[in-house]
C-alpha cells in the first residue's frame, strides 16, 4: 500500500498537465473530433429532411425517392453515430481542456463543447443541402400517370427554398451560441477579477444560512437558491440570495456559517457580495458553486 498523499498526487498531476503542450494537442484533438462528431450528425439530419422534402414537392406518382449518396437509409445510421460519438468526443474534449486550463471548479479555456458541435452541424446541414433531390418540376407536383398536377402551395414553397434557409438558421444558430459563450466568459472573468480586487480592498465577514432547501431526488448534483445572512461594518444586517450548483452532500445547510465579501462602500450592491463555504481566502472559493 502507498504512503503518498492520493490528494497531493493528483495536484501534481494537474500542475505538471495545466498549460502543457499534451494537454493542448490532446484538447485539440478532442475538439476536432467533436466537430466531426457533429458534422456526422448534420449530415443524417439533412439527408433525414431530403426525404420528407422531396414528398411534399413531387407527386407520389413522380417519385419520392431521395438522391442522396447514401440513400433514406443515410439518417438511420448518420444520427446516432453522431449523437453517441458527439458526447463521448464532447467529454474527452472537456476533460483535457480543463487539464490543459487548470481553473477552478468547471472552468474551460477558451471555446466550450456546444458552439464547436453545434458548428459540425451546421458543416454537415449546409453540405446535406447541397446534395438534396430536385424536384420533378418546379411550382408544380406533376402527375405524370394520371395528369392530375397540382400547384405548389406555400408550403411547398418554403420546402424548395429549404436549400438555403436551413443552412442559414444552423449557421445562425451556432453563431448566437457562440457570442453567448464568450459574453458569458467575459462576464465571468470579469466577476473573477472583482473577486480578487475585493480580497484586497473589500472586507471578508462570517455569514449564516437563513433558508437552503435541498431538491428531491437521485441526482449527485442539485441546482438550488440558499439565502445568507450576513452584518457590514456600519451593524447593518443584510440578505443575499445566491444560486448555485452543488453536490448533493456538500450543499448548504440551514444555520451553516459561511464568508462573505463585499465592498465596504457599497455594501448594498448585490454584484459586488459574494459567499464561500469556507474561509473564503482563495478567489476560487466565490466561485465553484456558482451556476
Amino acid at each position: 500500500m502507498s504512503t503518498v498523499d492520493p490528494a497531493a498526487v493528483r495536484r501534481e498531476r494537474r500542475e505538471r498537465q495545466r498549460g502543457s503542450t499534451g494537454a493542448l494537442l490532446l484538447t485539440v484533438l478532442g475538439g476536432l473530433l467533436l466537430l466531426i462528431a457533429g458534422a456526422v450528425f448534420g449530415l443524417g439530419f439533412g439527408s433525414a429532411l431530403d426525404t420528407f422534402r422531396i414528398m411534399s414537392l413531387n407527386s407520389v406518382f413522380a417519385g419520392w425517392e431521395t438522391s442522396m449518396p447514401l440513400g433514406a437509409a443515410s439518417s438511420g445510421m448518420l444520427i446516432p453515430a453522431g449523437v453517441f460519438g458527439g458526447i463521448a468526443a464532447g467529454a474527452f474534449y472537456a476533460y483535457w481542456n480543463r487539464r490543459f486550463a487548470g481553473g477552478p471548479g468547471l472552468r474551460l479555456a477558451g471555446i466550450g463543447p456546444a458552439p464547436i458541435a453545434l458548428v459540425g452541424s451546421a458543416v454537415g446541414v449546409s453540405l446535406a443541402a447541397a446534395m438534396w433531390t430536385e424536384p420533378f418540376a418546379v411550382g408544380v407536383a406533376v402527375d405524370p400517370s394520371f395528369g392530375n398536377d397540382e400547384p405548389w402551395g406555400a408550403w411547398e414553397w418554403i420546402a424548395y427554398w429549404a436549400v438555403y434557409w436551413v443552412p442559414a438558421l444552423a449557421i445562425v444558430l451556432a453563431i448566437l451560441v457562440i457570442a453567448l459563450g464568450a459574453s458569458t466568459r467575459r462576464a465571468a472573468s470579469g466577476r473573477e477579477a472583482l473577486i480578487r480586487e475585493l480580497l484586497v480592498s473589500g472586507r471578508r465577514v462570517p455569514g449564516e444560512v437563513t433558508e437552503a432547501e435541498v431538491p428531491h431526488g437521485d441526482s449527485d448534483r442539485v441546482g438550488m437558491p440558499w439565502t445568507v445572512r450576513f452584518v457590514d461594518q456600519s451593524g447593518t444586517p443584510r440578505w443575499v440570495v445566491e444560486q448555485g450548483i452543488f453536490r448533493r452532500t456538500a450543499a448548504p445547510r440551514l444555520g451553516q456559517q459561511v464568508t462573505v465579501l463585499f465592498d465596504p462602500a457599497r455594501p448594498e450592491d448585490r454584484r459586488r457580495i459574494f459567499v464561500a463555504l469556507g474561509e473564503g481566502a482563495d478567489p476560487a472559493a466565490y466561485s465553484a458553486h456558482r451556476f
